[in-house]
């Protein structure tokens, strides 16, 4: 085997770790917008110093544990990365018709945003009774139809609290902390621009933690970070290739 100079590029997947036949399930690749993926193993260890030299040299180490920590930053993703990254699951939301939703007490160029968002069909009405329809851009206007926000551009003699009816379009939707810790297994295709050596990595049992933080406004492209800590896998002692924390081959 020559010697390596190291430069990884390749793509990545994303999948279920199957105990009882060793293989890889349910494998997504996560995009090609990824920075890093970094593998950080630690040990710990304990000694025992020697007592005859009146030095307390050290006799003896013996070691506690082991840990590895995975780090991977993506540029590109879905929305099913993102929503593990915080802890929740994405869902896809129908669209649907919404009618008499209340707006709260409305003043002169004040914004509202809808419970739901990607709204048409509009209409706004007041609470007198008969009803009064709020004319479009005149006394209020869609600013944003897409994120279902509207601006009052006038209260007239409208009595409040004013009352929405619309239509919205599907969407996904992520609710962040509502789902446990994900287990995960991730495979990297490599290959070194350098010199062309390809390598193929598996970790098969990667516990996740959610993700430090998220740029949802930033002057530069978001970087979605993910960290996680690699768990023993139930592997085959037969097995010449999986070992209970992975492999990595060089092709």
């Amino acid at each position: 085997m020559p010697y390596l100079i190291y430069s990884g590029q390749g793509p990545l997947y994303i999948g279920d770790y199957n105990a009882s036949t060793g293989q890889i399930e349910n494998e997504v690749a996560v995009g090609c917008g990824n920075r890093t993926l970094k593998l950080a193993l630690s040990r710990e260890t304990n000694e025992i110093k020697e007592s005859c030299s009146g030095q307390r040299l050290t006799l003896l180490e013996y070691e506690t544990s082991k840990a590895a920590n995975v780090t991977l930053e993506m540029q590109q993703f879905d929305e099913d990365m993102l929503a593990m990254a915080l802890y929740g699951t994405a869902a896809t939301i129908a669209g649907a018709s919404v009618v008499g939703e209340a707006l709260p007490t409305m003043v002169a160029d004040g914004f509202f945003h809808t419970k739901h968002p990607k709204i048409s069909a509009v209409a706004v009405k007041d609470s007198d009774s008969p009803v009064n329809t709020l004319v479009l851009d005149t006394d209020y206007k869609i600013d944003s139809a897409d994120h279902g926000r509207i601006k009052i551009l006038s209260l007239g003699t409208y009595v409040q609290p004013f009352k929405i009816d619309y239509t919205y379009a599907a969407r996904t939707n992520i609710k962040p902390f509502s789902a446990s810790g994900s287990v995960k297994a991730l495979r990297f295709d490599g290959v070194s621009t350098t010199d062309g050596q390809k390598v193929r990595v598996l970790l098969p049992r990667i516990s996740f933690s959610p993700t430090s933080e998220f740029g949802f406004l930033s002057e530069e492209a978001a970087t979605l970070s993910l960290e996680g800590k690699l768990l023993i896998a139930d592997v085959s002692a037969s097995d010449p290739v999986l070992g209970a924390f992975g492999n990595i081959e060089l092709l």
